[in-house]
């Protein structure tokens, strides 16, 4: 660089985003907002033109304009995310703000990045985290199965039930399923519950018993080794064993199986 150009040079100490109908730079810069954990600017409301970032010493702010005409062709500027924990992990957080991603599910172009678009459209990057072995350079390695070996040790459901440590968030790290095996000793009621946003389904592998479920618990059913119940998300229900003990296997899409339980009373909310 000569010596011209070292006293020339400039800082970038904005990037702008355009927003077209129907999006609102005061809804895109919430989107950033939590992506990158800087606030709103103080001073931006709703139904604004010109919204900003909060600004971050030694790094440009942020600026989502109102734009009145679309162009023919995107302008492609984009930014990369480097993620401090995993990249999966980031992916799944940023499209659960409401991003998107762009290509097949799989892409991930050379040099590890994969890329979203926000709400409006606008694309950016991400590459592997700090959290990934390989970092940003290459793309990560397929991830491996977990084996979980039975054990009879376990834990006491708040529903009722003993619980053993079986596949969960806790356990493993999933993110939409928890499968566990259940024991229910004999002459036991458990409690009136629901499972609140998440659906469930029980295998009987022995012992037979009642289940009553619905609302106010009104409908009631028999069940017996090899028998199987899809229980619907917001539906409560209960067992409730006579002579036998129970040992059935219950899936829930609740990563963490207790996080979701709702407690009743006489099939409502308690």
């Amino acid at each position: 660089m000569s010596d011209r150009s070292k006293r020339m040079a400039s800082r970038i100490r904005h990037i702008t985003f355009g927003c077209t109908e129907p999006y609102e730079p005061y809804e895109i810069a919430g989107f950033w907002s939590e992506v990158l954990g800087r606030a709103v600017g103080e001073q931006d409301a709703p139904g604004d033109d010109v919204v900003s970032l909060a600004a971050v010493p030694g790094a440009p702010d942020l600026l989502f304009v109102r734009v009145t005409e679309k162009k023919a062709q995107p302008n492609q500027v984009l930014i990369d995310l480097e993620p401090e924990g995993t990249r999966a992990a980031e992916i799944r957080r940023l499209t659960a703000l409401g991003a998107t991603r762009v290509g097949s599910a799989d892409a991930v172009v050379e040099g590890g990045w994969v890329t979203l678009a926000d709400p409006a459209g606008n694309e950016f990057r991400v590459c592997a985290g700090t959290g990934d072995r390989y970092g940003g350079a290459h793309p990560l390695p397929a991830p491996k199965a977990v084996v979980l070996r039975r054990t009879d040790e376990g834990y006491p459901g708040v529903q009722g039930g003993v619980f053993t440590q079986g596949v969960s968030a806790e356990t493993v790290d999933t993110k939409a399923l928890c499968l566990h095996e259940v024991r229910i000793p004999p002459h036991t009621s458990g409690r009136p519950h629901l499972h609140a946003g998440h659906e469930s389904a029980i295998y009987v592998i022995s012992g037979r018993h009642e289940i009553r479920h619905g609302e106010g618990l009104t409908e009631s059913d028999e069940l017996g080794p090899g028998d199987m119940v899809f229980i619907p998300a917001d539906t409560p229900h209960m067992p409730v064993t006579h002579d036998e003990p129970v040992l059935c296997v219950v899936a829930r899409t609740d990563p963490s199986e207790q996080e979701s339980v709702h407690l009743l009373t006489d099939g409502t909310p308690a």
